[in-house]
């Protein structure tokens, strides 16, 4: 993408004591984090060790829960997260999940009903941001002659690259991606993979994966998270290849050997 459509500068994200709640139930013991611009931030671990649930506090996604409450301090760039309203924060941090999700919409009309709602409201200037997010997911050639047929129709792989840049289009800061290749084949996974690669100098960005591999290829730090008493903890951080190497926790050794989890 050219520097009109992508961030000026990529924020940090710093977690201090992040916990999560649903209810009575403990979802999230208290997690420190921090996410640096220009990086990929892998957090792995076995399913239903919080994961999912520290992206979903990041950009507020908990707010849609009844009864969730998140406790701690989230800070974008030095400022508090709760100091942005919620359409303004979910622009800075896009998310894109497990399972592709376009809007039964035309592909063209997938861009331009976000855009809409984010007061863009030139055609010409919403068909050009189109293009150009399209082209840095690799998808605008596969496209561009179909731009007016319905995104459903696409190819899982393509439907992946058409959400991630779905969220591009709205020019944020940091990406936060839930598994984004575990529900694709491996040639379309490859693909995704790659683009999310060439992304990441552009963005902050944090992935949640419970592929080992990927991480160890992607991420330039890594997060293992566990269950302790029914709730996620972060039990270790640091550089990827430092954690992979030489973790500090026999946990986190015996789960990158494969031995648990």
């Amino acid at each position: 993408m050219t520097s009109s459509t992508s961030p000026t500068t990529a924020p940090e994200i710093r977690l201090d004591r992040v916990r999560v709640h649903y209810g009575r139930d403990k979802a999230l013991h208290p997690t420190s984090l921090v996410a640096r611009p220009g990086e990929i931030t892998a957090l792995v671990g076995p399913s239903g060790c919080g994961k999912s649930t520290l992206l979903s506090a990041v950009n507020r996604m908990t707010d849609l829960v009844p009864g969730s409450r998140v406790g701690g301090t989230i800070l974008i760039d030095g400022m508090s997260q709760q100091s942005f309203p919620v359409s303004r924060l979910r622009q800075i941090v896009g998310m894109v999940f497990q399972h592709p999700n376009p809007f039964p919409l035309s592909i063209r009309d997938n861009f331009h009903f976000p855009l809409k709602e984010h007061s863009v409201r030139g055609r010409a200037e919403r068909d050009r941001r189109t293009r150009l997010v399209l082209e840095s997911v690799g998808l605008w050639d596969e496209v561009r002659d179909r731009l007016d047929r319905s995104a459903l129709q696409l190819s899982g792989g393509q439907q992946q690259r058409l959400c991630l840049a779905r969220t591009l289009v709205l020019e944020p800061g940091v990406l936060l991606l839930d598994e984004p290749c575990s529900a694709l084949d491996p040639i379309s996974a490859q693909i995704v993979e790659e683009h999310i690669h060439k992304l990441r100098e552009q963005y902050t960005i944090l992935m949640v994966t419970h592929n080992l591999s990927q991480a160890r290829r992607l991420s330039d730090t890594l997060a293992v998270f566990w269950q302790e008493n029914g709730a996620g903890r972060l039990i270790e951080s640091g550089p990827t290849g430092s954690v992979f190497d030489a973790p500090a926790n026999p946990i986190t050794r015996d789960y990158c050997m494969g031995v648990v989890g």
